[in-house]
């Protein structure tokens, strides 16, 4: 597996683009530097999903279609367009900030794990995934705490150019990454077989809704959580510090977990750490202990660690390898919807209600979402596992 020379860089593409320090406090930034309220922020962000959600596909067919690994490069550069303007500090301009981030994620997303995925054997989904997901966590976990730092020492302005630097670094692995030659079919539509696929494979379909529903509560949980410990008198340098405990502490319980998955019963644990996945957040909007916060937060992220490798190995081995990027677009496209939706929803409701009180409500239609696909699903998950294991 590790003979594979896009694992590594595969690896090192994940650990560095995960690294970004104004990422963690933007809204803080937003706040402190132009002075936005909530529903201007809630403006800001929409713009960031809603131009994911129509260049999406787009440029997920462009990638299968014509080369993933151009696509990629082409949204790191967008990228770093993207912080060179929010860098000249004018107000209008973190606009057209939000809309060349959210347009070079759409080259990226889709593409680069279509890249890699393509060239690894599927029996290596599961350890791949738990593996990356502690090298993702690290180097957010790394933004976490020295971000707080460098804002504490220096100011935002610092942290967005060795956001750019890094970026930069990430452009060079970018280059470096040999792409797999694909078998298309030229006269193929990619997006009509990608959607007829999709409905065709059940777990496709249900995973996208699923998606969907965590992220119209959890995109909202994640964006302002600093902006919510901030509101509860926690420093900048102790969230950051939260923020990586909880982040390296599920990526590490989530690769060990890995190891025993031949062991134990995959459809138990996604059903149980599904649901808790969600649990834990209500709890801790819930409770006034701001000690528990970050506790709660942590097994939130465990919960995650614990599922989402099960439910990675079963939507990627029902996809087609010509649909990859196309596919994953498709998915990133539900995730962008369900950001617009909690932006929305935000913007709508934050002069009549706590933010608190916004997410709970969003949280609880997640649980119901949950349970429900979970029943769906619960036959077809112990027909594959029967089927693979034989």
């Amino acid at each position: 597996m590790f003979k594979n020379k896009n694992v590594l860089l595969y690896l090192i593409y994940t650990l560095f683009s995960s690294i970004s320090f104004i990422s963690l406090y933007t809204n803080l930034y937003l706040q402190e530097n132009f002075y936005f309220t909530i529903s201007q922020i809630g403006i800001a962000l929409m713009i960031y999903q809603a131009t994911k959600f129509i260049f999406e596909i787009p440029t997920g067919v462009i990638a299968d279609k014509y080369s993933k690994k151009l696509s990629v490069i082409i949204g790191n550069l967008l990228i770093i367009a993207s912080y060179v303007m929010l860098i000249l500090n004018k107000g209008y301009l973190v606009y057209i900030s939000f809309f060349l981030k959210g347009l070079g994620y759409t080259f990226i997303s889709g593409s680069f794990e279509a890249l890699f995925v393509n060239s690894l054997d599927s029996k290596f989904l599961v350890k791949i995934n738990s593996l990356s997901r502690i090298f993702f966590y690290l180097g957010i976990g790394i933004s976490s705490i020295l971000g707080g730092i460098i804002i504490g020492i220096f100011s935002f302005n610092v942290i967005i150019i060795l956001d750019i630097l890094i970026i930069f670094v990430v452009f060079i692995v970018s280059l470096l990454i040999k792409e797999e030659k694909i078998n298309n079919i030229h006269n193929e539509k990619y997006l009509l077989s990608s959607l007829k696929l999709i409905f065709k494979e059940k777990f496709l379909k249900y995973f996208l809704i699923t998606d969907l529903t965590i992220a119209i509560s959890f995109i909202s949980i994640e964006d302002f959580f600093s902006v919510f410990l901030s509101s509860r008198g926690v420093s900048i340098e102790i969230i950051g510090m939260f923020i990586f405990l909880k982040l390296f502490l599920a990526s590490i319980i989530g690769y060990i977990i890995h190891n025993f998955y031949k062991n134990i019963n995959k459809i138990k644990v996604y059903n149980i750490f599904s649901v808790l996945h969600i649990v834990f957040p209500i709890l801790m909007y819930v409770q006034q202990n701001v000690i528990l916060v970050p506790i709660l937060y942590a097994l939130s992220s465990v919960s995650f660690s614990m599922f989402a490798p099960i439910k990675y190995e079963l939507f990627q081995t029902h996809i087609k390898g010509s649909l990859r990027s196309t596919v994953l677009s498709i998915k990133s496209l539900f995730i962008s919807i369900g950001g617009i939706i909690s932006y929305f929803i935000v913007f709508l409701f934050g002069k009549f209600l706590k933010l608190e009180q916004i997410t709970l409500i969003l949280l609880l239609i997640t649980l119901l979402s949950c349970i429900i696909i979970n029943i769906i699903l619960f036959k077809d998950m112990k027909n594959f596992y029967k089927t693979d294991t034989k």
